[in-house]
């Protein structure tokens, strides 16, 4: 299964944005850090709620998702 979405042109940026150093408290930085982490909450919950499961993948960028096997 895969599972993908566009983020809007504003977040984008702000992810360019984000490489710059000492940026963290700015606005639009921790815009983008919220919405990724409710993305992340709502298709986990998503694809739970229909036998899958999620799994950070090892190298740190997206999720790994899988059958239940219980």
């Amino acid at each position: 299964m895969h599972v993908s979405w566009r983020m809007h042109d504003r977040l984008g940026e702000a992810a360019l944005d984000i490489q710059g150093a000492g940026r963290q408290g700015e606005d639009v930085v921790v815009r983008y850090e919220t919405t990724r982490a409710t993305m992340h909450l709502a298709l986990g919950s998503i694809l739970n709620t229909f036998g899958y499961r999620a799994r950070p993948h090892a190298l740190g960028f997206g999720h790994i998702i899988a059958p239940d096997q219980s």
